[in-house]
C-alpha cells in the first residue's frame, strides 16, 4: 500500500519537474500562454452561446413544472403590485 503512494508521489514530482524544465524557455512559455488564452476564450464563448440559446428557447414558453421559474415570475408580479400600491 505504501509503495502506491511512493509511486504516485514520484510521478507527480517528475511531471512537475518536466513542466518546470519545459517552461524555462521564454518562447515556449509565451506559446503556452497564448494557447491557454485562446482555449479559454473558445470555451467561454461556447458556454455563453449555450446559455443564451437555452434562455431564448424558454422565453415565452414557461414550463409548468419548473417551480423555480414560477417563483421568479411570482416575485416579479408582486414587485409591480407593491410599486403600484406605494405610488397610490
Amino acid at each position: 500500500m505504501a509503495y502506491k503512494k511512493t509511486i504516485c508521489a514520484t510521478l507527480i514530482a517528475s511531471a512537475s519537474a518536466a513542466t518546470t524544465v519545459y517552461l524555462l524557455n521564454d518562447k515556449r512559455r509565451n506559446e503556452l500562454k497564448t494557447k491557454s488564452k485562446d482555449i479559454y476564450q473558445k470555451v467561454c464563448s461556447l458556454v455563453g452561446k449555450e446559455k443564451k440559446n437555452s434562455r431564448q428557447l424558454r422565453m415565452g414558453h414557461p414550463d409548468p413544472y419548473d417551480i423555480e421559474d414560477q417563483k421568479m415570475v411570482d416575485e416579479g408580479a408582486l414587485y409591480s403590485v407593491k410599486h403600484y400600491n406605494q405610488t397610490k
